[in-house]
């Protein structure tokens, strides 16, 4: 026969349903005469309640925190991505003028003062053909990249005075594109040919009229070639060939100015920065919420 104070010390034992088959009987058969015991027993469940009722508080609001900092930790990610990828693609092409600025602040190391005369878009990305209004003759074109909020970031910027036509080449996918670009009407030229080298006897990648300057004309090519001014050969209304040299006589002289191109480095930067962001999210998110719902525990 257990004595009180023993089955007293069962009881929370009794309770949570540890004890033994044997002992359960024991205490089953006390309670059923002890009505002292059965009021321990009584209190001990209170006791018990109360605990479990403050443990499923404190696991709900612990959970309520954790969702709180989970969704914290992804917006401030969020966020943090979208600062990052703002600074690079930062270019306003809504209206000439804020586009011309871009350009200026672009060349930082040459004080111009640029008037954009045309421009083209092929797939995301915007070739701009500008004229230096402080320095006659000079002119330039620029490749900018769309980003995927409507603003731009700049590739390059070629700034040249060369008084004839003039060619880049470009590829956009799996697309190759030559770029035919002057700021000068050249007497007397009706037709002219680009060739794929100095040689006339040389592919032809593109012949066409004499075009009305300013213009700036983008056509596909089969390949990528590498190109340059020389490569164009003009010819007169019967087809004779005109020579740069009597062309360039014809056309008035130009201002000395820096020419060269100014590209941006390193493009790929922020694609990198965007990546450490996001999976520093995912780090964050997982200590807040310590796992997603897709995942197998």
């Amino acid at each position: 026969m257990l004595t009180c104070s023993a089955i007293q010390e069962l009881l929370p034992s009794y309770l949570e349903r540890l004890t033994s088959p044997e002992t359960t009987t024991l205490v089953d058969e006390h309670l059923e005469k002890c009505d002292n015991c059965c009021a321990v027993k009584r209190a001990i469940e209170m006791e018990m309640q109360e605990a479990h009722a403050s443990k499923a508080s404190f696991s709900k609001k612990r959970k309520c925190h954790q969702t709180v900092g989970g969704i914290l930790s992804a917006l401030i990610t969020l966020l943090c991505m979208f600062w990052v990828y703002s600074i690079d693609f930062n270019v306003d092409v809504s209206t000439a003028s804020s586009l011309e600025a871009a350009i200026e602040e672009y060349n930082v190391a040459v004080d111009m003062d640029v008037d954009v005369v045309e421009s083209k878009r092929v797939g995301k990305y915007l070739f701009v053909l500008y004229e230096r209004a402080d320095l006659f003759g000079n002119y330039g074109i620029a490749k900018l990249e769309r980003g995927i909020f409507g603003k731009y970031r700049f590739h390059t910027s070629s700034n040249t005075n060369w008084q004839l036509y003039n060619l880049d080449s470009e590829t956009v996918g799996k697309r190759n594109y030559l770029l035919i670009y002057g700021i000068n009407d050249l007497p007397d030229a009706a037709s002219f040919t680009i060739f794929s080298d100095f040689e006339k006897t040389s592919a032809v990648l593109y012949t066409g009229s004499a075009e009305h300057s300013p213009f700036l004309r983008i056509v596909e090519t089969e390949e990528r070639y590498s190109v340059w001014p020389s490569f164009i050969r003009y010819y007169d209304e019967t087809g004779m060939e005109l020579s740069e040299r009597d062309l360039l006589l014809q056309l008035p002289d130009v201002s000395d100015g820096k020419a060269g191109t100014v590209g941006s480095a390193e493009l790929g930067v922020v694609y990198a920065l965007l990546a450490i962001l996001f999976v520093l999210g995912i780090v964050f998110v997982r200590c807040f919420i310590g796992s997603f719902p897709w995942e197998k525990k």
